[in-house]
């Protein structure tokens, strides 16, 4: 077995759906031909059949129907698959141009703004360490990108929504190049600020969330999101800045 069929396994596991689909998507040619088969047959059976993900299913069908053996046996797995009709969704673009200039004018080097501490809880690099990657905050994470990717492979013009995710990751990660501060919060962070910009983007466009919302007023900012104080939807953000 690969070890990046295995990779996509452990992903599904801890429903990190949309890494495993990425990552699934993106080596799948890569693969021989009994690993191909087996990806197929797992993300068939674990993730697109279970949650009808049309969409995805037509997608990888693209990437290996140049293979005959492995088409075959994908045909074979679908045969009785039931379809589901996509629909095609209107983008609002005045939201997305808004999220769009809040992540490009992140100030890598500078503190939250003065109004930041009324409205959030600040918390300390140290307790931010621990609390972004807690089970408390993770889980609320999570759950809001389980439940907006049940919406997001139902959409017709989806990759119009990851061509949105991809532009705004790439300039990031152009901004971040710079800083050569290797205790910069935003460069520490910067996993799970690619992980906020997906979840915000998708509930934006698909259905909006109180996590998404205070999320992207924690990036305006000039903070990140690090955990909720109090029961949520109750309760308020906590961020973390330089």
């Amino acid at each position: 077995m690969s070890n990046k069929l295995e990779l996509v396994k452990k992903y599904i596991k801890v429903n990190e759906l949309g890494k495993a689909m990425t990552l699934a998507l993106n080596s799948i040619n890569t693969l021989d031909t009994v690993d191909k088969k087996e990806m197929v047959a797992y993300f068939l059976d674990s993730v697109l059949i279970p949650m009808k993900n049309d969409s995805v299913i037509i997608e990888l069908e693209k990437l290996i129907e140049y293979d005959k053996e492995v088409h075959v046996f994908f045909l074979d797995k679908i045969k009785n698959y039931q379809w589901l009709a996509l629909k095609k969704i209107n983008l609002d673009e005045a939201a997305i141009e808004n999220v769009k200039d809040i992540f490009f004018n992140l100030n890598f080097e500078d503190v939250a703004k003065e109004n930041a501490k009324a409205n959030f809880k600040e918390e300390s690099f140290k307790e931010a360490k621990v609390n972004i990657y807690g089970k408390k905050f993770s889980t609320i994470k999570q759950d809001s990108i389980k439940e907006v990717n049940k919406l997001y492979f139902e959409v017709e013009n989806r990759t119009e929504i990851d061509i949105l995710i991809k532009h705004i990751s790439d300039l990031l990660y152009q901004k971040l190049e710079k800083i050569n501060n290797p205790n910069n919060i935003f460069l520490f962070f910067y996993d799970e600020i690619l992980f906020d910009v997906e979840l915000i983007l998708k509930r934006l466009i698909l259905t909006k969330d109180v996590l998404s919302e205070k999320m992207l007023e924690t990036y305006a900012m000039n903070a990140i999101p690090c955990n909720w104080s109090g029961n949520y939807p109750e309760g308020k953000i906590s961020f973390v800045s330089n």
